[in-house]
């Protein structure tokens, strides 16, 4: 991949209740399994050896090689459960 490349990236991510109190034999464990999954879709800026950075937007400066970001995102590596480096769903580009 690289810098520019549009990427779908699938990833996991804590949720949590802010209930004090929640009844085990009621909870709805699965739905809360589901709400983890997450899909976004991005322009890669960079791999770290912790994260996944993209951004929403993103302004280059060929002849210099920078970059402007907009709206940031880093995702840790161990969380992400696949990436398409096309941006593609179901077989469409984005």
């Amino acid at each position: 991949m690289k810098r520019g490349d549009v990427v779908r990236i699938e990833w996991i991510d804590s949720v949590g209740d802010n209930r004090v109190w929640i009844d085990y034999e009621t909870f709805d464990f699965d739905s809360y399994d589901s709400a983890m999954l997450y899909k976004s879709i991005g322009y890669f800026v960079r791999k770290t050896s912790r994260a996944t950075y993209i951004c929403q937007s993103l302004q280059l400066y060929e002849d210099c090689g920078g970059a402007n970001l907009g709206h940031l995102l880093a995702i840790p590596n161990k969380a992400i459960l696949s990436i398409n480096e096309k941006g593609e769903t179901n077989g469409k580009s984005n």
